[in-house]
């Protein structure tokens, strides 16, 4: 009997707690505060240096003759290369609160059932 009882109610003691307490709670901008104000640095670290990038390619290019030409288009290169990462920092930042909802809401409750 005791066996019985651990088999079919804590499962769906861990499936309630999962949807109704831990998902509420991990599902909130404030339980990241800490992982989202350093992706925050990390964007602006990657804005000022995509900035510079792409100012030190103008000014480069500004130069008389082609002598700087191949530098500036690398400058140019790595320049879009750092919205790319900009873009997977803004992707992880908003990926961080919806996968904890996501596994503590959906795929914890659906295991412990199934």
């Amino acid at each position: 009997m005791y066996k019985t009882i651990l088999k079919w109610i804590l499962p769906i003691l861990i499936c309630l707690s999962s949807f109704y307490m831990v998902a509420q709670k991990t599902s909130t901008p404030e339980f990241h505060e800490q992982s989202i104000q350093y992706l925050d640095e990390k964007r602006n670290t990657v804005m000022t240096l995509a900035v510079s990038s792409a100012a030190i390619s103008t000014s480069i290019t500004i130069l008389p003759g082609d002598t700087g030409t191949p530098v500036a288009n690398d400058l140019a290169d790595l320049s879009s290369k750092f919205l790319l990462v900009l873009g997977a920092i803004y992707l992880e930042k908003y990926a961080l609160t919806l996968t904890c909802m996501v596994t503590f809401k959906y795929i914890i409750p659906i295991l412990c059932l199934a």
